[in-house]
């Protein structure tokens, strides 16, 4: 039931990821139904991976379908260079930016993504091939949440023949992607491989993991919110008591998630190297630990080794250093270098003292987002600093708040699909 992820809007609007397949589809069609049950409505977003020769025309065919449905749809285009190696992890990461920007933009907080049990099975397998531990092996979660609102897989307990047979009845073709049985990719000789037996014992044993893991994420959320303090020039402190009086497996995941959201890392840095950061502070992740007394501890993003290159920049609404989003205006004339860089050592110098803010520390600042013009500061959003002799001139930042790719906070490990059936 779609009630296991509420409460909803009174109106909800979704947003539906669509690839033309038939799980997809078959959830587009469920998702619109209740959508407008409720008085809502859905948005179908289909991305164009460019991958395979007519990957465009299928994409518009799915507009054709959802069209005579009454169901609006866009396509999103994964644009640039594609990588020799690694392609379909590369896809899956360029997929969800598109999809989560789109959401963005459109105001849309839930993304409806058609995994089911078969899938689930199938990551089980995969991550039992590659060494997984307990985390790993609880299989995907139901609901995830993300910096612009939450990707919802309500299929997780449905198999796939049943979306084909909702397809049949609502009288939809669908696509077959041929990928789905490459052997080139891992996931297609697993599924490939797999047989009813092996896929109900992988499932079976994901619950016990799964059950394990909601309940340590739960602790690791009473802990971080009782003890930490998350600021918007992108650090955090945090009370050492509660740490110590916790276990070093909760302790771990918290400072794994401390590391993850300061340092906007998309996966999480050696368990090993978690407890030696513990104990003596230092560096990991692109972070710096810093004990302060007995009392508090405080994590910063590191400047220096780690810290984020710097980059040419462009009017409009880009992401920096995974972390702070920025929207930039103006124009770049042809002859000068624009660059976002990390404010540093250099870049703090350049301020004047009644310009260098006393409630931010030293070490949070030098880590701030910056815009030079070649060798020369030109703003520090954050701080409020513009150099007058640019003001209206070439580039500038109109806003820019921290916002990274991995939040702090989060629901837990979700096991919705347990319950959830169908969407009705």
């Amino acid at each position: 039931m779609m009630a296991a992820f509420g409460p909803f809007e009174s109106h909800p609007r979704l947003a539906v990821a669509v690839s033309g397949g038939a799980d997809s589809l078959a959830l587009c069609l469920l998702a619109d139904r209740w959508a407008r049950d409720k008085g809502g409505q859905i948005l179908a977003l289909t991305v164009d991976h460019g991958l395979r020769p007519g990957s465009d025309a299928e994409a518009h065919q799915v507009a054709a379908w959802l069209a005579d449905r009454a169901i609006a749809h866009r396509i999103l285009t994964w644009h640039g260079a594609k990588p020799a190696t690694g392609l379909q992890d590369a896809a899956r990461n360029a997929r969800y930016d598109l999809l989560g920007d789109e959401c963005r933009s459109e105001g849309i907080l839930h993304l409806l993504v058609a995994h089911h049990r078969d899938d689930q099975a199938e990551t089980m397998a995969l991550r039992q091939d590659q060494g997984s531990g307990p985390d790993g092996l609880a299989g995907m979660t139901s609901l995830r949440e993300t910096s612009w609102g939450r990707i919802l897989r309500p299929l997780l307990a449905e198999p796939a023949g049943r979306m084909r047979e909702t397809l049949r009845v609502q009288g939809m073709d669908w696509i077959e992607d041929p990928s789905n049985r490459d052997h080139r990719f891992a996931r297609a000789r697993i599924r490939q491989a797999l047989t009813t037996e092996v896929k109900a014992a992988l499932l079976l044993e994901r619950k016990g993991q799964a059950q394990t893991r909601l309940l340590a994420e739960r602790r690791t959320d009473d802990l971080l919110a009782a003890s930490c303090r998350l600021y918007p020039e992108g650090y955090a402190r945090c009370s050492q008591a509660a740490w110590r009086e916790t276990d070093e497996g909760i302790r771990s995941r918290a400072l794994s998630r401390l590391i993850m959201t300061i340092g906007g890392l998309p996966y999480p840095p050696s368990p090993r190297k978690l407890g030696n950061l513990w104990k003596k502070g230092g560096t990991l992740g692109g972070c710096r630990l810093v004990f302060k007394g007995s009392e508090l501890f405080s994590l910063f993003r590191e400047v220096g080794r780690g810290s984020p290159e710097s980059r040419l920049v462009r009017s409009g609404e880009i992401v920096w250093d995974r972390r702070f989003r920025l929207q930039m205006a103006g124009q770049i004339p042809d002859e000068h270098e624009w660059l976002i860089a990390p404010l540093g050592h250099a870049g703090w110098s350049a301020l004047e003292s009644d310009q260098r803010p006393v409630e931010i520390p030293h070490k949070a600042a030098i880590a701030l987002p910056s815009l030079w013009r070649k060798n020369r500061l030109v703003q520090v959003p954050v701080l409020g600093f513009h150099d007058s002799q640019w003001r209206g001139k070439g580039l500038r930042v109109e806003w820019c708040r921290f916002e990274p790719s991995m939040i702090l906070s989060r629901v837990g490990f979700f096991l919705a699909s347990e319950d959830i059936r169908t969407i009705s």
